[in-house]
């Protein structure tokens, strides 16, 4: 429940900030990807690494974790680092 509640409120969050911003809410392209766990189990869950790569790839602005470790936040500094405006938060 814990996992649907955080997306819940990153999804109102995210078309709060929208509206706020002038731009239409019902426009907010806004995705989820489970990866499988809380923490990253190599061969189980899907590679946080490489999922954050993908969400970028496809042109996501923002990304939102909710796994205990830094992935996000490591693949958003190396983005940042090579000119790219993103944002990560854990």
């Amino acid at each position: 429940m814990r996992r649907v509640a955080l997306a819940a409120s990153a999804y109102q969050g995210a078309r709060e900030c929208y509206q706020r911003s002038g731009k239409n809410p019902d426009q907010l392209r806004f995705s989820v990807t489970w990866i499988g766990f809380w923490f990253n189990i190599p061969g189980v869950t899907l590679d946080p690494t490489e999922v954050a790569n993908d969400m970028f790839n496809s042109g996501v602005d923002v990304l939102l974790s909710g796994i205990d470790t830094t992935e996000a936040i490591v693949v958003a500094g190396q983005r940042h680092d090579r000119g790219e405006k993103v944002w990560a938060s854990l």
